[in-house]
């Protein structure tokens, strides 16, 4: 069947589309949302409806679903692709916190890949790097500071700095 150039349109599906996309908080998702057509391959139909099905029904029946806001990475990815550039203490916790996410969420629907096929099969193969959110987690402390033992350097000029300010307080 062939369609006529404003289907899309004419369905609302470039509403839905649209209404999707702003509840993105990430820029590469509302991009892959906003280049999402309309298609006639049944195939593409299927796995949609899939995903589509299982998520609803992952979220419906499960609510402990690690969900929530996903950070944005762009500047962060994009500086770490800069030769000698380093991120600052908040851009490392976001990385953090993306890492985590990604890895609870990976986890969660692996250990229910025979409830959700669709969906495992979309992140097998997602990896979460558990050993940088472990690093992350030794040079960091729950209140986003460096912890002193984050280098041997850094432990020696704190103890210092500690002991010399003790010194000015007699």
């Amino acid at each position: 069947m062939i369609y006529p150039q404003n289907f899309e349109q004419k369905i609302g599906f470039d509403r839905l589309r649209e209404q999707v996309a702003a509840l993105c908080t990430m820029r590469a998702a509302r991009e892959r949302v906003e280049a999402q057509v309309f298609t006639c391959d049944e195939a593409e139909i299927v796995l949609r409806q899939s995903l589509a099905d299982e998520m609803r029904l992952l979220l419906e029946m499960n609510p402990d679903f690690p969900g929530g806001d996903y950070p944005d990475m762009d500047h962060v990815v994009a500086k770490l692709r800069v030769e000698g550039a380093f991120l600052d203490v908040e851009e490392v916790v976001t990385l953090r916190r993306a890492l985590a996410m990604v890895g609870q969420l990976v986890a969660f629907i692996g250990a229910r890949g025979q409830q959700y096929p669709a969906l495992y099969d979309l992140t097998r193969g997602v990896e979460a790097f558990p050993a940088i959110v472990q690093r992350i987690d030794a040079i960091i402390d729950p209140f986003c500071a460096v912890r002193d033992g984050a280098s041997p350097e850094l432990a020696e000029i704190r103890r210092a700095i500690r002991e010399r300010e003790g010194q000015a307080a007699k």
